[in-house]
């Protein structure tokens, strides 16, 4: 689709090109992590999922987003980013921006010989009503090449989902049991007007399983519907290029395998990102099924 949206951000004025533009709204709830990028949020829940909120302005000058009212109403862009395989759906954010203003049905021009614009896949003329000058296109095909983790905590160890399957992450909250209930499930959790199944993840992967305070419940897409796990603590919105994430190594086999996505070694940790599909065998699966 032809065209862009025009956006300010900490007094500059960007285009997004229109194809790639999901929504334009405003979001009040935010979701902190204890460790992020400067520049993002947090967490906020758009169209069933959570997405990164990042602050347009401060991701392009390499800053930390400014300090405000937590509570306040943010006006975002929620965006694609990268380019999808065919038939899947590309990495989502939602960029923070001063407002949006409209949307400018034609071509961007090239960025002239001598500019230097970080990450504009073409530039537009700003009219005099505007103030002028060069508006830079911003290339989110480039802005996309990584991948987004949600990380945590069980055991001591470090796990990690990707964010397209996480929806929600709320503070712990006892669920209802279930009588005959299979061992793994814990019970099921009350969750927009419905009833999830709870899988405690510690027991699930042999840790202990103490509720404290940073105990948290995350609510995942599985297997064509929801499902609430149970880790220690969420710890950040980790951001890593996608060649990062190596297979796991040929030693790990069986089940174990089965749970595992990928290995991330960053800053001499390493993650282990877990396969959400794989957590629960099939039998396990159709159990869950009869008391869902």
């Amino acid at each position: 689709m032809k065209g862009y949206l025009l956006v300010r951000s900490a007094g500059k004025t960007y285009g997004l090109p229109v194809g790639r533009v999901l929504e334009v709204g405003d979001v009040a709830e935010v979701l902190t992590v204890p460790r992020k990028l400067p520049a993002v949020r947090g967490l906020t829940p758009l169209r069933g999922r959570l997405v990164p909120l990042i602050h347009l302005g401060a991701l392009l000058s390499g800053t930390a987003a400014p300090v405000d009212p937590a509570a306040r109403v943010r006006t975002v862009v929620l965006v694609e980013l990268g380019a999808p395989a065919p038939g899947a759906a590309g990495r989502q954010v939602a960029f923070e921006v001063d407002d949006a203003d409209a949307v400018v049905r034609e071509q961007p021009l090239p960025v002239p010989r001598g500019q230097t614009l970080p990450w504009a896949v073409g530039v537009a003329e700003q009219g005099e009503s505007r103030g002028g000058g060069l508006v830079p296109i911003l290339d989110l095909d480039a802005l996309g090449d990584d991948v987004q983790l949600v990380t945590f905590k069980v055991g001591g160890q470090d796990f990690a989902f990707n964010i397209f399957q996480v929806e929600r992450i709320l503070r712990y909250e006892a669920p209802a049991p279930l009588p005959k209930a299979p061992d793994f499930l814990e019970g099921v959790l009350q969750y927009q007007g419905s009833a999830i199944p709870l899988v405690d993840l510690r027991k699930r992967l042999g840790a202990a399983a103490p509720l404290r305070e940073d105990t948290r419940t995350v609510i995942l897409e599985f297997d064509g519907g929801k499902i609430g796990v149970i880790v220690d603590v969420v710890t950040e919105v980790m951001q890593v290029a996608a060649e990062a994430v190596t297979p796991p190594p040929g030693i790990v086999k069986g089940l174990a395998a089965e749970y595992i996505a990928g290995l991330v070694v960053q800053n001499g940790r390493t993650i282990v990102v877990l396969n959400t599909n794989k957590l629960l065998n099939s039998k396990e699966k159709l159990a869950l099924q009869g008391v869902a």
